[in-house]
C-alpha cells in the first residue's frame, strides 16, 4: 500500500500538467535549453533493490523475466533462440581446444558458435505462434514506460519548437517506444554469466530493434543502455537492457552532432576515427584491440574506470552492424564486464550505445558509433549538478593499465 506521502505525490502529479496524467511530457528549461521528461507512471514499477539484504534466490521469486513468467510482461516484439533449440557453450569449447590449435580449427569454432546457428523471430505472426517459453533472448515493451508507446494516438512528427502553456513554460507530450531486452530465461544478474554466443544474440536483438525504430517516422533519437545493479539505476536484478526511442533530440546530442559535423567539414575526417588513431599511436589508454574493434579509456573520461568500445573502421550506425561485428562486440563487452567485476567486485555498472540518431542530418561520415561501459564508483554530487562538469578520481592511463593487467592474466582460449 502506498504511504500517505506517496499518495499525495501521485495526486499532485495528476494535477500538475495540462496533458493527460498517463502521458509522459517533456518540459524545456528556457535558461539551459535542456529538456526533462516527466513520467510519473514510472513510480509504479517494482524495485528489488529497495531492500538491502536480498539474495539471488529472493530476487528470483516472482521475477517477471524468468522462464515461465512470460504472461507477466507484454507480448514480445522480438525473440531469439538457437535454431537447434540447444545452447552452444563457446567458452567451454574454446578452453578445451589445445593451445596448438590451428587458425582453421579456431575459425571452425567461431562458425559453430555464430549467429548463423541462431533464429531471430521478428514477424508478428511468427511471434504469436511461438511457444511462450522457447527463447534465449526476448524483447518486450516496457510495462512501465518512461514515454508513451507509438500507436496510442499521441505520436507526432518531430517538433522544432515546444508547444507553450505560456511564454516561458513549454510543455508537450513525448512519444516513441520503451522496450526491455530480457537477456536470459534464467535468473542471471550480469552478462558475464552468459555464454559469449548467447550474449551475441542479445546484441543482435539490440541491433534489430534499433533498426526497427530507425525506420519509424517521427523518431528522432534512440537510447540503448544497461543498468547493472541498484546503484546503476536497475530496479530488477534479472539481467536486462533497455531501449528508448523518442521524438525529442536531447540538447547534448545536438551538440555532439554539431561538433562532429564541424570537424568533418574542417578536416575531411571523422573525429572519432582520428581519436582512435591517436589513441592507438599513444597506446597509454588502449585496453584491448581485435580485428574489428578497439577498447580504450578515453582521454577525458567523465567516469572513473570508464571504457569506450568502437569499430576500428568507420561506421555510423550500430543497427547496420554485420553478424561478425555483433559477435566481436559480444566477446569484447563480456571481457570488459569481467574485468570490472574482477577489479571492483560487487560494483554496479552501466553501458550505453551511441549510434547516429534517426533525425541526424548532414554527412553520415561525421558520426562514428561507440559504446561506453563504466562502473559506478562515484556519486554525482553538488558540483557536478551545478557545473555539469564531472570530477573523475582515476586517471584514464591508470585505469587502462589495470584493465590490461586483467587481460594479460586471462586464458586467451576463453576469449574467442
Amino acid at each position: 500500500m502506498p504511504t500517505t506521502a506517496e499518495a499525495s505525490v501521485k495526486a499532485t502529479n495528476k494535477q500538475a500538467s495540462n496533458i493527460p496524467a498517463d502521458t509522459a511530457v517533456t518540459r524545456l528549461d528556457p535558461i539551459t535549453g535542456q529538456s526533462t521528461i516527466f513520467a510519473p507512471q514510472r513510480d509504479a514499477r517494482p524495485d528489488q533493490y529497495q531492500s538491502t539484504d536480498l539474495t539471488q534466490s529472493d530476487t528470483a521469486i516472482g521475477c517477471p523475466f524468468c522462464r515461465g513468467a512470460e504472461s507477466q510482461t507484454p507480448a514480445p516484439v522480438w525473440i531469439g533462440r538457437k535454431a537447434d533449440h540447444g545452447t552452444i557453450d563457446s567458452e567451454m569449447a574454446a578452453k578445451s581446444m589445445p593451445r596448438s590449435a590451428s587458425r582453421a580449427q579456431q575459425a571452425a569454432l567461431v562458425r559453430q558458435t555464430s549467429l548463423a546457428h541462431s533464429l531471430c523471430i521478428r514477424d508478428p505472426k511468427e511471434l504469436s505462434a511461438a511457444q511462450a517459453d522457447d527463447w534465449l533472448v526476448r524483447v518486450v515493451p516496457n510495462k512501465f514506460p518512461a514515454i508513451m508507446q507509438v500507436g496510442d494516438g499521441h505520436f507526432r512528427e518531430p517538433k522544432t519548437t515546444h508547444p507553450r502553456r505560456s511564454k516561458l513554460f513549454s510543455e508537450s507530450p513525448v512519444a516513441g517506444g520503451h522496450e526491455v531486452i530480457v537477456e536470459s530465461p534464467n535468473h542471471e544478474e550480469t552478462i558475464t554469466a552468459l555464454d559469449t554466443s548467447h550474449l551475441a544474440l542479445v546484441f543482435a536483438a539490440i541491433r534489430d530493434r534499433m533498426g526497427h525504430w530507425q525506420n519509424v517516422d517521427g523518431i528522432a533519437y534512440i537510447s540503448t543502455f544497461k543498468n547493472c545493479g541498484g546503484d546503476a539505476g536497475a530496479s530488477l536484478a534479472h539481467s536486462h537492457s533497455q531501449m528508448i526511442a523518442t521524438d525529442i533530440m536531447p540538447t547534448h546530442i545536438r551538440e555532439i552532432l554539431s561538433r562532429t559535423a564541424k570537424y568533418r567539414a574542417k578536416t575531411g575526417c571523422c573525429l572519432q576515427c582520428d581519436l582512435i588513431r591517436a589513441e592507438q599511436k599513444e597506446k597509454q589508454r588502449i585496453v584491448a584491440t581485435t580485428d574489428s574493434l578497439v577498447a580504450f579509456c578515453p582521454f577525458a573520461s567523465p567516469m572513473p574506470m570508464g571504457v569506450r568500445i568502437a569499430p576500428r573502421d568507420h561506421a555510423d550506425r550500430f543497427d547496420l552492424a554485420s553478424d561478425e561485428m555483433i559477435e566481436s562486440v559480444a566477446r569484447l563487452v563480456k571481457r570488459v564486464a569481467r574485468w570490472i567485476e574482477k577489479l571492483m567486485p560487487g560494483t554496479a555498472y552501466n553501458f550505453v550505445i551511441n549510434t547516429r540518431p534517426p533525425a541526424a542530418t548532414g554527412d553520415a561520415e561525421s558520426f562514428h558509433w561507440s559504446m561506453d561501459i563504466f562502473p559506478r564508483l562515484s556519486r554525482i554530487a553538488g558540483f557536478e549538478f551545478g557545473s555539469q562538469c564531472m570530477i573523475n578520481s582515476v586517471m584514464p592511463e591508470i585505469a587502462a593499465a589495470n584493465y590490461r593487467q586483467c587481460s594479460a592474466s586471462e586464458d586467451p582460449r576463453g576469449n574467442r
